[in-house]
Order: structure tokens, then sequence, then C-alpha cells
């Protein structure tokens, strides 16, 4: 069973993947006729983790033909209902089953061995098609993803002109025109590359389709600077309400404000953020 970076991306090399990935190219390969994902998973082991009852209902998306589904079509008393579950997959739901590696041991390894090499946060989502219905419409994501199809085909369309290294909470631009600069179908075994920032559409068969991504999630500068704000909160400089203050008040306060906050700035370190950030994650694990 695959459990490490290099096994997942092979034949690419692991230094050429990391390449790719710094530099946010998209990669596809074909498997050859052997899907070497098969044992990572299944449908019956994503059903099984949705009807356990130890999968919070925030981690479960359920779509019919791209329109999103309201947790009390699936959700009971707070926990997500297997009667009710089973209910949309006869009627042929879609699904999103996020963190999947905080339930099946083999993907949290692979996530282990994904976070040590690359120093991000690693996590794993099932994406499952049934009866042709779509789940997401046109849309980019602000995590780079790697896809494995697993069971069935789907087809995949990406188009270019990516949005540059997105972060979540960012105005959305406008879906891009024209054709698209990715366009097949996927298979069992087939390996995708999709960096953040491409707009894609998934289409499925009538027939059951499931693919992994595994989601890689960099922290940006962006997250540093929101790092920085629980830390001002704290601090008495930053609550005052300026509009109890007087013009020549509002002018000392102001510079003082700024003075502070360009210290908190400089004192600012990268190399610490990501050292905490790796702490936690391997704390969580």
């Amino acid at each position: 069973m695959i459990s490490t970076l290099p096994e997942l991306t092979a034949p690419l090399s692991e230094a050429d993947f990391l390449d790719r990935l710094r530099t946010r190219q998209l990669v596809f390969h074909r498997a050859q006729g052997e899907n070497r994902f098969a044992g990572l998973i299944d449908w019956g082991m994503i059903a099984d983790v949705v009807k356990s009852g130890s999968l919070r209902p925030d981690k479960l998306f359920v779509a019919v033909n791209r329109h999103p589904l309201q947790p009390v079509f699936y959700v009971r008393n707070g926990r997500i209902d297997p009667a009710k579950f089973d209910a949309l997959v006869s009627r042929g739901a879609g699904m999103v089953v996020a963190e999947l590696d905080e339930h099946l041991p083999a993907l949290r390894a692979l996530c282990d061995d994904i976070r040590g090499r690359v120093g991000e946060r690693i996590v794993v989502n099932g994406n499952v098609s049934i009866g042709g219905s779509g789940i997401l419409k046109l849309h980019y994501d602000c995590i780079d993803i790697v896809v494995l199809q697993i069971e069935g085909s789907k087809r995949w369309c990406i188009y270019g002109s990516p949005v540059p290294d997105p972060v979540k909470g960012m105005k959305m631009p406008p879906p891009p025109d024209g054709e698209p600069v990715f366009d097949e179908i996927l298979r069992p075994g087939d390996f995708l590359f999709v960096p953040a920032g491409y707009w894609h559409v998934c289409d499925s068969p009538p027939e059951r389709s499931l693919h992994l991504a595994l989601c890689m999630c960099p922290p940006s500068g962006w997250e540093a600077i929101g790092n920085l704000l629980p830390e001002l909160l704290e601090e008495k400089i930053f609550r005052v309400p300026i509009t109890r203050l007087n013009e020549c008040e509002k002018a000392v306060y102001e510079a003082a404000m700024k003075k502070r906050l360009i210290e908190k700035i400089n004192a600012m370190s990268l190399t610490d953020m990501l050292a905490a950030g790796k702490a936690r994650e391997n704390n969580s694990g």
C-alpha cells in the first residue's frame, strides 16, 4: 500500500514533484492499467466513516446536481443519521467527506509522511459522485490538490489564467472564458495535481465515481499578519475608542498606534510561525 510521497508521485520523482509544487504547475499521469491507489480506500470504507457517528456533520457536504443540501436532510440530533444518508445515496446525491485521514490509519500515515517532507498541513477529502450527479460548480481552490482516482471515472476540465496564489477571503475574480487547457477523463489509478488558483469543474458518468483529494495547505504571508491580531487585541493602545478623542488627541494616538504596529511587525518572524505550525500539526497527529 502506498504510504510515502515518492510512492505516490511515481514515476515523477519526489524532487520533480516538489519543484512543480513550488511553481504550481499542473501534473497528470495515466495509470497504465494499474490502480496503485486501490488499497487506500473504497466506497464501503467511506460509508462506514460517515455512518459511524464519529464524523462531525460539518465535515460532510452533500449536493444533488451541484445544488448543496442543507444538513437537515442528513443530520438528526446533531449527528449524521445513517438512514437519511442511505436515502440520499439511493437518490444519487454526491458528497465531499472532509478529513478522512482522521478516521483511516492508511491515509493518516500517508499524510504524516507528506507533511514531514513539505512542512505543510495535509488533509484528505473523499469526493463521491453517484448517478452522474455533479457536486461542485466551476471554482478554484486556495490550496493545492493531489487527485487520486479510486473508483469509476470522472471528467476534469481545468482552465488557464489561474488566480495567482489565492488565499481564503480574497475577492473572487470572474470565471475564465474560453476552452479548458486540460480536458481528460480520469480512470482508476490516474494521478492529477491541481495547483491552487486553477478554475476547474468535474463531470461524472452514471456509475459511482470516487476520488481522493490530498489537500496541501501552505501558510501564507496573509496568515502571518492574521496571527498578529490576537496579540494586538491584548494591548490597550489598539482598543482606544477613537470617536472619543479630540483632533489633537487623535493625531497623537494615531502616531503612537502606528509606531507600536511597526514594532510588532518588525518583531514578527516567519521562521517562528512555521515552527509553531509544525508543532501544532505534530501534536494533533
